[in-house]
């Protein structure tokens, strides 16, 4: 912690300066983020590497605990091209963040199912009658503390209208 900022080491994400993040750690045992601008990037740190980043405008704590999601029966799965898929919502995955040309998302490292950059998906919406699919690419992967945060483009969207109310509905569980 700085005077100026919170300062990171994040080697080879990639930010640059006027990027927002979401900060994820835990604290007594509780997942927690916070929202944050990345004011500088290629800071020096104290290992000399030039990797750290300096955060500033920090708002938006929350408790990241799976527990406290009622999902009222709204279903996000992430499907690989293969096998089983993951539940965004009730599961011990998570949706992190959601726009209309991508989203973010949390897996735990003991979930057997990982995602390579690159590598396509298929993402299913249900809520009620409504129903919505899209295909996507994992544009980043950034493995952290028990867990791995992917960013996910979307690049097949059939019915725009369908896909923004889908992206709506799932911004208040971010």
């Amino acid at each position: 912690v700085d005077k100026a900022g919170v300062v990171l080491i994040v080697p080879g994400l990639g930010l640059s300066g006027g990027e927002d993040v979401r900060v994820w750690f835990s604290m007594d045992e509780e997942p927690r983020s916070f929202e944050a601008a990345v004011l500088r990037a290629g800071v020096p740190v104290p290992d000399r590497s030039q990797d750290g980043l300096m955060l500033g405008f920090i708002d938006g704590w929350k408790s990241e605990n799976p527990e406290a999601i009622q999902t009222d029966g709204t279903r996000l799965q992430i499907l690989a091209p293969n096998g089983k898929g993951l539940d965004l919502l009730s599961g011990e995955s998570r949706l992190v963040d959601i726009s209309t040309s991508e989203m973010a998302f949390a897996v735990p490292q003991e979930v057997a199912l990982k995602f390579v950059e690159g590598g396509s998906l298929q993402v299913t919406y249900k809520e009620g009658d409504a129903q919505h699919c899209v295909t996507g690419r994992i544009r980043k992967l950034a493995p952290g503390e028990g867990h791995f945060l992917y960013a996910l483009r979307f690049d097949g969207i059939e019915n725009e209208k369908a896909h923004l109310d889908a992206v709506e509905s799932l911004q208040r569980f971010c």
